[in-house]
């Protein structure tokens, strides 16, 4: 598998690595329903070994920009390694 070109997520569906562009047009559709049924928080859980971490951050950044597009905040599972405990949480959201 190139990980250069997957992401592994946690989708509706259960867990599954896919690739990147899947992903986000999966996202993406999830936010426009989100928005079209007035859900004001949408719940992810991110994880990932496969890149660097300034890589995830970058992916989370633009999925946040996206989900405020659609009036949704984004509510991250509490787990390693972005959100295990407040002080992480506070790093990942100020990267």
């Amino acid at each position: 598998m190139d990980v250069t070109s997957s992401l592994r997520s946690l989708l509706p569906y259960g867990r599954r690595s896919i690739g990147i562009s899947q992903l986000v047009a999966k996202l993406e559709g999830y936010l426009a329903s989100a928005k079209v049924l007035g859900v004001p928080v949408f719940f992810v859980s991110v994880s990932g070994s496969e890149l660097s971490r300034s890589e995830h951050i970058s992916r989370l950044r633009a999925l946040s920009v996206k989900a405020a597009d659609c009036g949704v905040v984004l509510s991250m599972e509490t787990h390693p390694p972005f959100c295990q405990n407040a002080e992480g949480m506070l790093q990942t959201v100020a990267e």
